[in-house]
């Protein structure tokens, strides 16, 4: 904050305010992604794929 060249309250109360939200990210801590590969199989794609494409599921949302 001190490289900026706000005004000293405007610090201050940047400083202090408290969040409204906090978010998590606990995609794949809680959930098992593991039997998407088998589903992935089934249909003759690569089970390897199966993160790859959550993981770009969850980015373009």
């Amino acid at each position: 904050m001190d490289s900026l060249n706000l005004p000293r309250a405007v610090k201050e109360s940047v400083v202090s305010a408290s969040p409204s939200i906090i978010v998590f990210d606990v995609n794949e801590t809680l959930s098992d992604m593991s039997p998407l590969s088998g589903l992935f199989e089934e249909v003759a794609a690569p089970g390897t794929m199966a993160e790859l494409w959550f993981t770009t599921l969850l980015r373009d949302l």
